[in-house]
């Protein structure tokens, strides 16, 4: 519980409720008084790092004098009470006083107590819940980090775009029939980076998605009357965007970069106690485009895989949920690896001739602590997040200047190569319903029995093997 000297302090008064010095208590007649302390963060609070002092009255009720500390340290029979007795009963009125000077306080982790001004708009209510949720809050990718400042600032900028739809309106004031009328107005908003285009439906149902969680937050902390406010999200189908396809050009020159870099930094001698090498880096960007490419597999299903879920006799890539430790990160924090996929049970990807000869090969080079297929060598998976993939073949891609995505951007180009030939069969590669998306849960289960024939013919036919 919070204590003297963070929330109040004894003071000693003459008549004239002038504060008398501490050296002077014992030679100068007064009474003691309390001093409630309030930590607002004014500007006159942060200029001087000093707290707002007033006078505690009362039953916290500002319309009274100030009460002596004789009221609270003395029983009505004039009995003197233990600190355990008298100190919840100043804490009571403390925050009573607090809350009726338009106060609202809030206790944190490390039982200090902070003040801010008891929200009266939108946009001081949108500070309460930066301050006490957004920059409190846990991140999922490693359950240690709090939120990166970036992941804040989008949520920071879904709330500007509701203000230049809504205004900075009262708490009690909600805009009527608001849930239809985000749906409806959003997708007019102009994009920031240019103006005279509109925002896309994805793009909308993101900053919707923020807006909603803060309601929620809103509406279990008791800000806002009510049963928590939904906004309504357009559809992900009103406006459809075609991914950016790479050619077969800009594909093997992403292979011949990265193998090249691969003999490069091989050629290279390395401290003995180097954890990491660069030729381990491109070894393991290599992995990735590889098993995108010509595997046709997902971000998530390739940073989480596991050695022993490559089958070459039967030449198979199980895909199933992986929930175990991975390890050490660069910053020797431990890494969860949990992913599920999107098939419903079990379910495999077939190998072709091109992955499959790169497999026999990279696999027989392995160690014996290795365990990941994106591995440090040491039973550590090389990234700590999915994340960390996009980010390090998209570096790859600039550096060649070829624009796109990164892993998703070659597993679309190969299902594209697979469809112009047969449908299904694309189907089945990609291990979903429909080439177009990938979020529905689906198992393909058996794959046609010409379908890695099918894919190899047209690795032969790009001049890719024999």
């Amino acid at each position: 519980m919070p204590r003297q000297r963070s929330e109040y302090t004894i003071a000693k008064c003459n008549d004239a409720m002038e504060p008398i010095n501490k050296e002077n208590w014992k030679t100068v007649k007064g009474d003691f008084y309390i001093r409630v302390l309030l930590h607002d963060k004014s500007e006159t609070h942060v200029k001087h790092r000093n707290a707002v002092k007033k006078w505690l009255p009362e039953d916290g009720d500002p319309t009274k004098p100030p009460v002596k500390l004789t009221h609270y340290i003395k029983s009505p029979r004039g009995r003197n009470r233990e600190p355990h007795v008298y100190e919840p009963l100043i804490l009571e009125d403390v925050q009573k006083f607090k809350e009726n000077l338009g106060y609202l306080a809030t206790i944190a982790v490390d039982e200090t107590q902070t003040l801010v001004k008891k929200p009266k708009t939108i946009g001081d209510l949108w500070e309460l819940y930066r301050v006490q949720d957004l920059e409190r809050r846990v991140s999922l990718k490693n359950f240690e980090d709090k939120l990166e400042t970036s992941t804040i600032d989008s949520h920071q900028n879904s709330f500007n775009r509701y203000k230049e739809l809504f205004n900075d309106h009262e708490i009690n004031d909600f805009p009527r029939n608001l849930r239809n009328k985000f749906r409806e107005l959003a997708p007019r908003l102009p994009k920031l980076n240019n103006p005279d285009e509109t925002l896309s439906p994805i793009t909308v149902r993101t900053i919707g998605g923020h807006l909603n969680r803060f309601f929620d937050w809103c509406s279990n902390e008791d800000q806002i009357p009510g049963r928590p406010m939904k906004l309504l999200l357009p559809s992900k189908k009103l406006k459809k965007v075609k991914t950016k396809i790479p050619t077969l050009a800009d594909r093997n020159q992403v292979e011949a970069k990265l193998k090249s870099a691969v003999k490069e930094w091989e050629s290279k001698e390395y401290r003995k106690h180097n954890r990491t090498t660069e030729a381990g880096r491109f070894k393991t960007l290599l992995r990735v485009f590889m098993m995108g490419n010509f595997g046709s597999l997902r971000r998530g299903e390739v940073w989480s895989l596991p050695l022993d879920r490559i089958d070459l006799d039967q030449r198979r890539i199980y895909v199933r949920p992986v929930n175990e430790e991975g390890g050490l990160s660069k910053a020797n924090k431990p890494i969860f690896v949990k992913f599920n996929p999107k098939s419903q049970g079990e379910d495999f990807q077939p190998i072709p001739k091109k992955l499959y000869d790169f497999l026999v090969e990279d696999l027989a080079n392995r160690g014996e602590d290795e365990k990941w297929f994106l591995d440090k060598g040491d039973g550590s998976v090389w990234y700590a997040s999915p994340d960390g993939i996009t980010k390090a073949i998209k570096k790859v891609l600039d550096e060649l200047g070829i624009e796109g995505g990164s892993m998703h951007w070659f597993r679309k180009a190969r299902l594209n190569e697979i469809w112009e030939k047969n449908p299904n069969a694309s189907k089945h590669f990609g291990r979903h319903q429909e080439i177009e998306t990938t979020e529905s849960h689906y198992v393909s289960g058996e794959k046609p029995k010409d379908l890695i024939d099918l894919v190899d013919s047209i690795d032969q036919a790009n001049g890719l093997i024999n």
